[in-house]
């Protein structure tokens, strides 16, 4: 049955007692483990000068391994366990970096970004399953300058993954290992993430927390090949890193208002 104005708000989670209370514990512990342990927030220190500064910090793959750990794992698990009536926008999040870590594995033939892949994916769908995350009702794109924006996205962010695929193959051995695991796929797998997020907002126009979360990313990549074009991971001219700046703050346009109100057939 349709639910009136009356009616007490939806149980996100419905089952057992406790359910959506464990689901939002497991949320935050994975937003944690991601920012923390998988160093997202630490390693996003070293573009701001936060780090040892006797140590030359290779500026640009440590930004890229922030922006993914930090703006796009953590921050999806984050919004899963702070809203978990929209656990499937959170959740989604991190669904993308598992997919886009499970391809960058393959591409660049190193597993260790695979086992990375197989554990966010589990966690994913524990998140997932616990807060029994549904997607929202889809509304219809309309024609606007946010739709243009996030479409635009995908030729950007697959340029980005692209070249440091490139940058990889001329030296791999310059770069940056934290917990096992090299940072150029995982560079490569954050532009796979962003294309593939700029290709669902241009059909989900309404989800305004990963229009922050991407934001957040590409201005960050913007800085770090902008103030450090000489570290590895630094895109190879600096119109790049203008790009990335103007589409930060582009990407936080609000769609078309009547987005919200026509709902897709």
């Amino acid at each position: 049955m349709p639910r009136t104005a009356g009616d007490p708000p939806r149980d996100p989670a419905p089952g057992w007692p406790g359910r959506v209370l464990l689901g939002r514990v497991l949320a935050w512990f994975c937003a944690l483990v991601a920012a923390v342990p998988m160093f997202g927030l630490i390693d996003l220190g070293t573009v701001f000068g936060l780090s040892d500064p006797q140590y030359t910090w290779q500026v640009g793959v440590e930004a890229s391994w922030g922006a993914l750990f930090t703006f796009v794992i953590a921050a999806g698990f984050a919004q899963a366990g702070w809203t978990p009536t929209r656990a499937a926008q959170g959740v989604a999040l991190p669904g993308l970096a598992a997919g886009s870590l499970a391809v960058a594995a393959a591409v660049f033939r190193d597993p260790a970004p695979l086992v990375v892949a197989g554990a966010l994916l589990v966690a994913t769908v524990a998140v997932a399953w616990i807060l029994a995350a549904r997607p929202q009702p889809r509304t219809r794109p309309s024609l606007s300058a946010a739709l243009v924006v996030s479409a635009a996205g995908v030729p950007l962010w697959l340029g980005y993954a692209a070249l440091t695929h490139a940058a990889w193959l001329r030296d791999p051995t310059v770069g940056d290992v934290t917990n096992g695991v090299d940072h150029w796929p995982v560079q490569a797998a954050l532009g796979l993430t962003l294309a593939l997020g700029s290709a669902a907002l241009a059909l989900r126009p309404g989800v305004r927390w990963w229009r922050w979360c991407f934001a957040l990313s590409a201005g960050v990549l913007a800085y770090a090949t902008l103030a450090f074009p000489d570290r590895a991971g630094a895109m190879p001219h600096p119109a790049w890193g203008w790009l990335f700046a103007v589409w930060a703050l582009l990407i936080l346009l609000p769609p078309c208002p009547s987005a919200a109100r026509i709902p897709a057939r």
